[in-house]
């Protein structure tokens, strides 16, 4: 998934994706039967080539996923952009908290140790693009979720971060939609539930190439 980036001016932030097995109890999730991948290709097809993106996520716990993905329902039925047209099953609500294009097998279990936390979702807002834009709910950063954030890119190695997601770089949020067109935003914005606190409860890595995501822990 690519990194929600919010316009210059506005408070930076960063949210994608997870991959490999590293530490733990790592359970990978496999690639969907039958859909396009590097190691699935439709037959008569080209192989796809995917951007290569490796992420950390924070979960959320199963309330405040169920209210998330109760957001992207309202926004399908109304015809807008919505995460939740994609099938697949990774896809699920989570707050980006490391992005790079590689990112070897790392032990984050100081970070893991950390969970579960409290989080705060906030009123949905939009990342401006052109005439388009990112449709978020933010976070309300605590010592807490700050504390974990530093506690993931202290466990990875030294490497390029993408933008937005490095600490003191990052506004952590929940992703609803892409590519909303701003002359929607209003429509949206009255579709969407009520801010609200939840937890969160995992970590997991995403990996674009492979399409896998992996628990961490």
């Amino acid at each position: 998934m690519p990194v929600d980036q919010p316009p210059s001016g506005r408070p930076p932030s960063g949210n994608p994706p997870s991959g490999n097995p590293t530490s733990g109890n790592a359970t990978p999730t496999n690639p969907v039967p039958g859909n396009p991948s590097p190691t699935n290709p439709v037959p008569g097809n080209p192989t796809p080539t995917r951007k290569a993106v490796v992420s950390i996520e924070l979960t959320l716990d199963a309330a405040t996923d169920a209210a998330v993905r109760a957001d992207w329902a309202r926004l399908i039925d109304a015809g807008l952009p919505s995460l939740g047209r994609h099938p697949s099953p990774s896809n699920s609500p989570h707050i980006t908290l490391l992005v790079r294009s590689t990112l070897e097998p790392v032990d984050f279990a100081s970070a893991v140790d950390l969970l579960p936390i409290d989080v705060e979702l906030g009123e949905p807002t939009v990342f401006p693009h052109g005439d388009r834009g990112v449709l978020v709910r933010p976070l309300l950063v605590d010592e807490s979720l700050r504390r974990l954030h530093r506690a993931v890119h202290d466990a990875a190695p030294p490497g390029e971060d993408a933008p937005f997601t490095a600490p003191g770089d990052w506004t952590p949020h929940v992703t609803l939609a892409r590519r909303l067109r701003l002359d929607r935003l209003d429509e949206a914005l009255a579709l969407l539930g009520p801010a609200g606190r939840g937890r969160g409860v995992a970590l997991r890595r995403w990996d674009s190439v492979t399409a896998t995501v992996t628990v961490l822990g």
